[in-house]
């Protein structure tokens, strides 16, 4: 397969001005039930995280980005990866660094967002067989099993697209359409878009045919006493485990548990046993 360069065009809209042109499918890793985190690997993208978010001069910036384009496969022609075939050129990468210091700063004026990066990638080519809350939804979804294998490349443009800030969160919640991007998660996010769009609805599908993991019952005294509120028909009490440097027991939503267990968090509250009453 040809690659593909980016020309002056779509690439991030107004802000680099580049059309990418449409790649093949590829398959995400999918993360086993019995796959534990792994600490070190959530670590390093971490500090790619905290990178992106203090580049701000040039040189931290194309730094940050160099490191962003190596671990996930993007622009690098010589990845293995399919997202090694959207190569940047040297102008784009520079474009893309000089916005991104701009954005650290505050100065970049609209802000990109993930609704605005799915309504230009939908109009400029093939359709996205999916809507943009359902779009968001499988990006969550994804993100959340990608913690269990961090450093596979579709997995750190997974995290990095869906982390809002510098730190990952405990877990990836439903992505809002008007949350805003830095130019670097723009550029992701649409790459990502322009690989799986034009089948995101064959995958989803088979995502939804994925048995969902779920938690024993718990009682109500068990859901009260560990911070559950509202209406505790609908959460469980979860235990997060490391990669943060401490356990944390949790009240999440029913369809939240699937996600929290797939990347080795633990039914009930830390310490409780469950052999044993409430």
């Amino acid at each position: 397969m040809k690659k593909r360069t980016m020309t002056s065009v779509v690439l991030l809209g107004t802000l680099l001005g580049s059309v990418w042109l449409w790649g093949g499918g590829c398959d995400i890793t999918r993360i086993e039930e019995e796959e534990q985190v792994d600490v070190e690997s959530i670590a390093l993208v971490e500090e790619l995280l905290a990178s992106l978010s203090n580049a701000d001069t040039y040189a931290k910036s194309e730094a940050a980005i160099n490191t962003v384009l190596e671990m996930t496969g993007d622009g690098m022609p010589e990845s293995p990866d399919p997202y090694g075939r959207y190569v940047l050129t040297d102008e784009a990468r520079s474009s893309l660094a000089q916005a991104h210091v701009r954005f650290v700063k505050g100065e970049l004026a609209p802000e990109p967002s993930l609704g605005n990066s799915y309504e230009k990638i939908s109009s400029a080519g093939p359709p996205i067989t999916t809507d943009l809350n359902e779009t968001l939804e499988i990006l969550a979804e994804l993100a959340n099993y990608a913690l269990a294998e961090p450093l596979d490349p579709g997995n750190v443009l997974l995290i990095v697209i869906a982390t809002e800030g510098s730190t990952l969160p405990y877990f990836f919640d439903d992505q809002r359409p008007g949350r805003a991007l830095s130019p670097v998660q723009e550029f992701l996010f649409e790459v990502w878009l322009q690989e799986h769009g034009p089948s995101m609805e064959i995958y989803a599908d088979d995502a939804r045919k994925k048995p969902k993991l779920t938690c024993p019952a718990q009682s109500d005294f068990h859901k009260i006493s560990n911070g559950c509120t509202g209406n505790i028909d609908k959460k469980v009490v979860i235990c997060h485990v490391p990669p943060k440097k401490f356990d944390l027991t949790l009240c999440v939503s029913i369809n939240a548990v699937d996600g929290h267990l797939r990347h080795g968090d633990e039914c009930f509250a830390c310490g409780h046993d469950q052999g044993g009453g409430d």
